[in-house]
C-alpha cells in the first residue's frame, strides 16, 4: 500500500508540475504580450511628450513675440501721439501766420488801391482834357 501511496503522489507530483509548467508558460506568454503593449505605450508617451515639449516652445516663442509686438506697439503710439503733437502745434502757428498774411495784403491793397484810383482818376482826366482839345 505504501507503494501505490507514493505512485500516486509521484503521478499526481508529476501532474501538477506538467500543469504548473502548462500555467507558468501561458503566464510568460500573457506577460511577454503585455510587456509589448506596456513598451507601445512607454513610445507612445515618449511621442506625446516630445509633442508638448514643441507646443511648449511654440507657445513661449509666441508670448515673446507677443511681448516684442507690444513693446513696438507702444513705440508706434508714442510716436503717434508725438506727431499729432506737433501738428497741433503746427496747425496754430499756420492759422496765426495765415492771419499775418491777411493782415499784411489788406495793409499792402490798403496802400495801392488810392494809387490805382489816382491813377484811373488821372486816366479820365486825361481823356476829358484830349476830347476838349479836340471839340
Amino acid at each position: 500500500m505504501a507503494d501505490d501511496v507514493t505512485k500516486q503522489i509521484s503521478s499526481l507530483d508529476t501532474r501538477m508540475s506538467r500543469r504548473f509548467a502548462a500555467l507558468d508558460k501561458k503566464f510568460d506568454e500573457q506577460f511577454k504580450g503585455v510587456d509589448g503593449r506596456f513598451e507601445s505605450i512607454d513610445g507612445q508617451f515618449k511621442a506625446v511628450r516630445r509633442e508638448f515639449g514643441g507646443v511648449r516652445q511654440e507657445v513661449g516663442s509666441i508670448r515673446q513675440e507677443g511681448r516684442e509686438t507690444r513693446v513696438l506697439l507702444e513705440d508706434v503710439q508714442q510716436r503717434v501721439q508725438a506727431l499729432g503733437e506737433g501738428f497741433t502745434g503746427m496747425t496754430g502757428r499756420v492759422d496765426r501766420m495765415e492771419h499775418s498774411l491777411t493782415a499784411e495784403i489788406r495793409a499792402t491793397q490798403a496802400t495801392y488801391t488810392p494809387l490805382t484810383t489816382h491813377r484811373t482818376l488821372d486816366r479820365r482826366v486825361a481823356t476829358l482834357e484830349k476830347t476838349r482839345r479836340k471839340d
